[in-house]
């Protein structure tokens, strides 16, 4: 995964990134938009947006760039939980929605949760 900072303020910190996106289906997908949001512990992370258009194809995946921001508060709120839970599995949500082109629903409800060190 590729980050790279981008302008940033005391209460707000933005990165852009790359994002994988697989398609299971078989039919290209034409991808418009992302509009996700990334939870830890049952609490808001941060928000992903892109505006990048990609297709990917059949059974295949491709990559999209987006720009991820979060607040200082959300950052604290983050560590003050991790110590409570005392180093147990973090867990993750990602909830949102991936807006398709042309032929398609204007919009496709992506939701995804898990453990980050599952193994």
């Amino acid at each position: 995964m590729n980050l790279r900072p981008l302008e940033s303020t005391l209460f707000e910190q933005r990165v852009e990134t790359e994002l994988r996106i697989r398609n299971p289906n078989d039919m290209d997908l034409d991808i418009t938009g992302l509009d996700v949001e990334i939870s830890l512990n049952g609490k808001r992370l941060a928000r992903v947006l892109s505006s990048d258009a990609v297709k990917v194809p059949r059974f295949g995946e491709a990559t999209v760039k987006a720009v991820a921001s979060t607040s200082a508060t959300a950052i604290l709120r983050q560590i003050a939980t991790l110590q409570k839970t005392g180093g147990e599995d973090p867990s993750y949500g990602i909830r949102g929605h991936v807006y398709l082109g042309s032929g398609f629903r204007r919009r496709v409800k992506l939701e995804h949760s898990g453990k980050l060190l599952e193994e």
